[in-house]
């Protein structure tokens, strides 16, 4: 994968994730998708870790806040900057980079996903 190209989203609604997973692609990163935090953790096994995750915390088989606990137990995943996009407001799990709502527009998921890959990888 291409180094700050490269954008695992993660996301259990199927209209969701392929929206998203087109929006980035039409603007040239590479997008790996998965339906839900155990399903993601085979794509970072397969593909390696991406400039940045775009995570939903609510969902079946593995949620969110699971993924990011293993997430970070991984030494070359753990400081994998990650946005989440949460279907409501709910606390924020710490060491986020962004947080954003649903719904949320087109441009707003894009400056988050620049926003996030600028500023690097997070401190671990």
């Amino acid at each position: 994968m291409t180094p700050g190209k490269y954008v695992l989203v993660i996301e259990d609604n199927a209209l969701v994730r392929d929206a998203v997973t087109q929006l980035l692609r039409s603007k040239g990163y590479q997008v790996v998708a998965a339906a839900n935090g155990r399903e993601a953790l085979d794509r970072l096994r397969s593909a390696g870790p991406p400039s940045v995750i775009l995570l939903d915390l609510s969902m079946p088989v593995m949620g969110g806040r699971q993924f990011l606990q293993e997430q970070r137990r991984e030494p070359a995943w753990a400081s994998v900057p990650v946005v989440v996009l949460a279907g409501a407001a709910e606390p924020v799990p710490s060491g986020i980079a962004e947080y954003l709502v649903k719904p949320v527009g087109p441009q707003e998921v894009l400056e988050a996903i620049r926003r996030t890959i600028e500023r690097g990888p997070r401190p671990v």
